[in-house]
């Protein structure tokens, strides 16, 4: 009987590709943000080598310099010996939640991300004095639910029905958060879907990503989640499997890699980002989009750079939008500070990596903000509302239903 490698032996293998050249250093922001070589992807591999092999203590030191990275993954997208950052920084973390008790508030957030109802009711209650009494998770609720005021919904009425030839049949994969705090976006989802000739369906038995349990380290918690998906979508009556958030999108697209499943490596290659799956279809026959004449700046998440490496397609979605002026905001290729929970744990540095981002923004003139990760959209949105900028933070897809809904709609 095969034993699989253990999380230490997979580290070890894997650290072995780098050379320590310090090409990763310009491109990493905690290393940018404070010079200090622990803070780098290199010195994170030494770290995580160490913990390893048993030669460091798991003490708050080492820790916080392990959590402190985002997982934006700019390291591995243009390192020259191809190190798999992603997979040694999951199993390091693995490691430390072997041998420590997790934060606070990455406790809170599985539990809420875990329970789909229980975030609904727990973001509508985070605003109010009663969140205190009704869930033990309130200040991860409040976060949440401040982040949450900032995207304003507009319901995009009935789906159309175009009566055009069937294409496929699409699972349609929701994500906690998203389906929390942007439901629109994934009705805008099955809009445009509907609309370009296919069915959509929603499986009822899907649950979170996992993606902030793998994050944590929690093996156990992000396996629960990830088996309960597999079952959840049957790969034999659908033709992809689209999400909306790029963020999941990348999470569901590497189960083959984190899970012994012989099924994750075909539903992982069924997964698609929105955009992306859109970007790939034949426009030729597809419904009149109505003209919008406004700019909209492009933030594209770090998922969508360095994980699924499709910088292009939301300008591609866009691109059908007649009028609308797209501008790239500048420096995409650095973090916006989200990075999962990072913008709830640390919010110091999350909100002085956003500053740039809305400082881009404000000279771009832009009336909205086009991005495809919904924890970039409530990090992004919740600063452009403190600064009062009269900007719209928006999923692609979201503003491409809109305009087909209007170009529906009777004269």
């Amino acid at each position: 009987m095969n034993v699989p490698p253990s999380s230490a032996q997979i580290l070890l293998r894997e650290a072995d590709r780098c050379v320590l050249c310090g090409m990763c250093l310009p491109h990493c922001p905690t290393y940018q943000r404070t010079g200090n070589e622990a803070e780098s992807p290199r010195g994170r591999i030494a770290l995580a080598q160490a913990l390893a092999r048993g030669q460091l203590p798991v003490d708050d030191s080492l820790s916080a310099h392990l959590d402190h990275c985002l997982g934006c993954r700019a390291c591995e997208a243009m390192c020259p010996s191809e190190v798999r950052y992603g997979l040694i920084l999951g199993h390091a973390r693995r490691l430390l939640t072997e041998q420590r008790a997790l934060p606070l508030a990455g406790r809170a957030a599985m539990g809420l991300l875990s329970r789909p109802a229980f975030l609904r009711t727990a973001v509508r209650l985070g605003a109010s004095p009663l969140a205190t009494l009704a869930t033990p998770f309130s200040p991860t609720a409040t976060r949440l639910t401040a982040l949450a005021k900032a995207r304003p919904q507009h319901p995009l009425g009935p789906r159309e029905s175009a009566g055009r030839p069937r294409r496929g049949r699409v699972g349609l994969f929701l994500g906690c958060t998203g389906e929390a705090v942007d439901s629109e976006a994934l009705a805008a989802t099955e809009y445009v879907l509907a609309a370009l000739g296919f069915d959509v369906e929603r499986p009822s038995a899907q649950v979170c990503c996992g993606a902030i349990h793998h994050t944590q380290g929690n093996r156990a918690g992000f396996e629960r989640l990830a088996y309960n998906n597999l079952a959840a979508f049957d790969l034999q009556r659908l033709d992809a499997v689209v999400s909306v958030a790029s963020g999941c999108t990348a999470m569901l697209r590497e189960f083959g890699q984190w899970l012994e499943a012989p099924q994750a490596a075909a539903f992982s290659a069924s997964v698609s980002e929105i955009t992306g799956f859109l970007a790939g279809l034949d426009w030729a026959d597809a419904p009149v989009v109505a003209p919008l004449p406004a700019t909209a700046a492009v933030h594209v998440p770090c998922t969508q750079v360095n994980v699924l490496c499709q910088p292009d397609t939301t300008g591609v979605v866009l691109a059908h939008i007649p009028a609308l002026e797209r501008v790239a905001l500048p420096d995409n290729h650095t973090c916006c500070g989200a990075a999962g929970l990072h913008m709830l744990q640390e919010p110091a540095t999350a909100e002085a990596l956003r500053e740039a981002k809305l400082d881009a923004l404000v000279a771009s003139g832009a009336r909205y903000l086009v991005t495809t990760n919904i924890g970039c959209a409530l990090h992004l949105a919740a600063g452009a509302r403190e600064r009062g900028l009269a900007v719209e933070v928006i999923h692609p897809v979201t503003l491409l239903a809109r305009q087909l809904a209007l170009a529906a709609k009777p004269l």
